[in-house]
């Protein structure tokens, strides 16, 4: 990026500019006294009120009597107990001796606060009650003063010791990932918010009267999180309606649900607005805010993303990388801010302050916040996600973001639930459980409502919730988030419990409640089976109904054995893709105890959107330009496969490639050494591929040109257990190539063009073909990762090529392709099966296509690219025998299986072949065009 875009783009959302403050709250507060003495200044729940007049002397009476203490300047002082308005005076007071303010939360325990104290090295606080002595003196404060012993004395001079630039507040912005972290803000940040409203001190806990409290004392101007809001409308929407002076709601610290666009449409008030305003995670001063416009968003179903607004007077924000410099409109990164608001960094000396920058000429701070997000061509901040360590989980050995599937839940259950948590159960930590909050208006049966919703997830089965709990409310913290603390410590009666999936018995349903721990008779027989082939299944292997086969490490391979036993034990008529499609416990239980086959059990919806969705990505650190034509660096997937093999012969044999970086190896004891070659052991389902951070982002700075190779070549698993292993890494190249717009070859199908359904297939984009409910996994999930790729070049630029060949032929073809084992065994034979299909197979030479793939590779790409390979070797199904030349005869396919098992087919292909009514649309694709040659 040049240095005239990267100032564009660091110049995408600034706010006009102020002037710096330059008087102190004291010098504020007086000029407000001296127009406007009898103004009510500040009002408490319980009726006490304070004028402006009467805040000023009650402040400069606190500060007088702490002097008089010989507390001295920069002292961190503390005040605890509920808001009152003995507090705010105390704090006003504070500031104005040049004092350091440190907010105890007296609701808090007293451990975390006492760590928070010790934080900031103090033994002095200041007390509004001495009810709340025993409270401060059990953290180890020594000199505590009540608020009410501290009393003005006359003829005192008043002293303003406050400095623009010294610190005025100490912050907790603990979090688990930083268990003491304190935030400094100064005097500037305080007078950059300072205006002259009247504040409302509403009584501790009580959610259920703040809608009438704000109706009643005429407020104006409300600033809560979207939790919070949603909790005043559910205990007092009535009231709230009645609310004529409300004008301005501030939705503060999370991204604003539709639920709770929704609820404030409804009110009908056309003079109130509702404002989203941007601060960072863990660091509480606004930078960015805007009006929320409730016909936009109101009827969304969908979950669109409510954007945060623009940069506000002062402040400046960007989306960088992690240096800080700016990436282009509408990427996703790191979300920066600058502006008067940030503070001095963090307290004390022990905490890591690079997060925060001072500019060294203008001498305005920046600050790095946690958060990701986007800047739209307006400067319009959008913010992705904020960081939630609690909802970060491990779930069947991957991380996984449980905002994520709250997101799903909520934007998919069609405006019926407002707010939705997920929690790992507590039984089985490898189970979901869903917590909801219905919509005021929906009218339904709820559990049935919700055992649909959740079975039918757009997600991979392990991320469905297992059961459903259905709350009056989701609990809060006490910054006014869900509390997932809260929800754990939660106690839920069995018959609150809502199962998604009922279970599957000998012959009806189950009536134990408990079914969710305890397997049915039947089930048990079949885990028999299973600990029969599966030898990581121990005695110790939490199995429940919906374990996953394919989860628990079983391939197509074992699970042929297991229906040849499944066959004898329960029926003669099971097939593998009855199996394949329904691979939890139950699911195998049920499909054995039917009568006739069943596809699969639900849960075949697949949001093609949401799969296809881009992965975050940043601008990373710098680098060079990706090189073209000589000493090329090259990454590669897929090496243990036939076509990875000769990739990767043909790149070594390549002059002007001078280093090959072969990723997520399995067994790096089978590699065989080159001089070229730099083996990288892992696999593809883990972080990074199984490198470590230092390698991955070395790479990045360092590769020209990658070759994803690497997929689970398996035509009869569906699509839900190839995601994993066959489009999320696609997702994690496209974030690896990102940075520096490393161009992207990507191996797929041919067989991707029979989802457009035309009897020709040039080399065309299939975006706009989705794969039917009844396609296979395997096909599917490359016309996946194919469309990741396009919108990767429309929206990132990344150079794109993807190679379509068709069925592979030649040596080193592994005994489990398909169709290599039909040519071999009907060779063998001189035999053919009844094929039953017309069309044609298209060979190709596995040499071919991996020379053809690597003279594209090298000679450069730009855009997005599409080659088919094949269209040399076409054969009529009908016409296989022909080709085998010869006497040969044709008999029923079961026959021909039997033949081929003879003469030593493995079990697995005879069940596919067993199959093939199913399976043959696999191999069978319209006539593919080529733009030019093959090499």
């Amino acid at each position: 990026m040049s240095p005239e875009t990267r100032e564009t783009n660091l110049c995408l959302s600034v706010g006009p500019d102020i002037d710096k403050p330059s008087d102190t709250i004291l010098t504020r507060l007086s000029e407000i006294t001296a127009s406007s003495p009898d103004r009510i200044a500040a009002k408490h729940a319980y009726g006490s009120r304070i004028s402006f007049q009467e805040l000023t002397r009650r402040a400069i009476a606190i500060s007088t009597a702490l002097r008089s203490r010989g507390i001295e300047k920069a002292t961190p002082i503390c005040v605890l107990g509920p808001a009152t308005i003995d507090g705010i005076c105390a704090v006003l007071a504070i500031c104005c001796i040049g004092c350091i303010y440190v907010p105890i939360d007296h609701r808090e325990s007293t451990e975390r606060n006492a760590v928070f104290v010790d934080s900031c090295n103090t033994d002095i606080c200041i007390v509004n009650s001495p009810v709340d002595l025993k409270y401060a003196q059990s953290m180890g404060l020594a000199n505590v003063f009540v608020c009410s012993d501290l009393q003005f004395v006359d003829g005192v001079e008043v002293l303003d010791d406050s400095e623009m630039d010294g610190i005025a507040v100490a912050l907790d912005a603990t979090t688990t990932a930083a268990p003491t972290r304190v935030v400094m803000l100064t005097h500037e940040i305080l007078m950059a918010v300072m205006a002259a409203p009247s504040y409302f001190a509403p009584a501790d806990d009580n959610t259920a009267a703040t809608s009438t409290l704000i109706k009643h004392e005429g407020v104006n101007v409300t600033v809560a999180t979207p939790s919070e809001y949603s909790a005043w409308f559910r205990s007092g929407h009535d009231a709230l309606r009645e609310c004529g002076s409300w004008k301005l709601a501030f939705c503060v610290g999370e991204n604003i649900p539709t639920s709770v666009v929704r609820s404030f449409s409804a009110l009908e008030n056309t003079e109130l607005d509702l404002v989203s305003v941007y601060a960072s995670t863990g660091y509480p001063i606004a930078a960015c805010m805007g009006i929320v416009d409730h016909k936009e968003y109101v009827a969304d179903t969908e979950g669109k993303l409510i954007p945060a607004g623009p940069a506000l007077p002062g402040y400046q924000v960007w989306i960088g990388d992690t240096l800080g410099r700016p990436v282009f409109a509408g990427w996703k990164g790191e979300i920066w801010i600058a502006g008067p608001g940030i503070g001095a960094g963090f307290f004390g000396g022990n905490e890591d302050n690079r997060e925060f920058r001072v500019d060294s000429e203008s001498g305005v701070r920046s600050y790095r916040t946690p958060d990701y997000g986007f800047l739209n061509d307006e400067g319009v901040l959008f913010v992705v996600s904020r960081p939630d360590v609690e909802a970060v989980v491990r779930l069947r050995d991957y991380y996984v973001d449980l905002v994520d599937v709250e997101r799903t839940i909520v934007n998919q259950s069609g405006g019926q639930i407002e707010e939705g948590l997920v929690m790992q159960q507590h039984e089985d930590v490898e189970l979901l459980q869903a917590f909801v909050v219905m919509a005021s208006s929906a009218d339904m049966d709820t559990p049935r409502f919700l055992q649909t919703l959740l079975r039918g997830l757009s997600l991979p089965n392990y991320l469905r919730p297992a059961s459903a709990v259905v709350l009056d409310a989701i609990p809060l913290t006490l910054a006014g988030k869900a509390d997932r603390q809260a929800l754990k410590a939660m106690t839920i009666a069995q018959q609150n419990i809502i199962p998604v999936v009922q279970p599957a018995s000998s012959f009806g349903r189950s009536n134990n409640p408990k079914h969710l721990r305890h397997l049915e008779t039947t089930e048990r027989a079949v885990l028999s089976i299973w600990q029969a082939f599966l030898p990581n299944i121990t005695a110790k292997t939490n199995i429940i109904s919906t374990s996953d086969f394919f989860s628990l490490g079983g391939d197509t391979a074992t699970l042929s054995r297991i229906l040849d036993r499944m066959r004898v034990e329960f029926r003669a008529t099971l097939m593998l893709t009855d199996l394949a499609h329904n691979p939890t416990l139950r699911g195998m239980t049920t499909v054995a105890m039917n009568k006739i086959s069943i596809f699969t059990l639900g849960g075949t919806t697949i949001d093609w959107k949401a799969e296809t969705a881009l992965p975050m990505t940043s601008s990373g650190p710098g680098g060079e330009d990706v090189k073209e034509g000589q000493n090329l660096v090259v990454l590669l997937t897929g090496t243990s496969g036939f076509l990875g093999q000769a990739v990767l012969q043909c790149l070594k044999s390549a002059p002007n490639v001078s280093l090959i970086h072969c990723v997520a190896i399995r067994s790096p004891d089978k590699t065989t050494p080159h001089a070229k070659v730099i083996y990288h052991p892992g696999n593809l389902t883990q972080p990074h591929f199984g490198m470590s951070n230092s390698d991955w982002n070395q790479l990045s700075l360092s590769v020209d040109v990658i070759i994803h190779l690497a997929a689970l070549v398996d035509h009869i698993r569906p699509y839900s257990s190839l995601r994993t292993t066959n489009v999320l890494p696609t997702k994690k190249v496209v974030q690896l190539a990102a940075p520096r717009k490393i161009p992207i070859h990507y191996i797929s199908s041919a067989s991707v063009g029979r989802f457009t359904k035309h009897p020709i297939f040039p080399e065309m984009g299939v975006a706009q073909y989705p794969p039917p409910i009844d396609a296979d996994g395997y096909t599917a999930s490359k016309w996946a990762s194919e469309v990741v790729l396009e919108k990767a070049h429309s929206k990132l630029q990344i150079p794109v090529m993807i190679h379509r060949p068709t069925t592979l032929v030649g040596n080193g073809v592994g005994e489990k392709n398909v169709m290599a084992n039909l040519l071999h065994f009907s060779k063998e034979l001189h035999t053919v099966p009844e094929l039953r299909m017309d069309g044609a197979f298209d060979f190709v030479n596995i040499e071919t296509a991996a020379r053809t793939i690597i003279r594209d590779v090298l000679g450069g790409i730009q855009g997005v690219n599409f080659s088919n390979i094949g269209g040399m070797q076409r054969i009529g199904v009908l016409g296989l025998g022909n080709e085998i030349g010869g006497d040969v005869r044709t008999v029923e396919m079961r026959q021909w299986v039997e033949l081929a098992k003879g003469a030593g087919m493995s079990t697995e292909m005879a069940h596919v072949f067993e199959e093939w009514d199913e399976h043959v649309k696999s191999f069978v694709g319209p006539d593919i065009r080529r733009s030019r040659e093959m090499a």
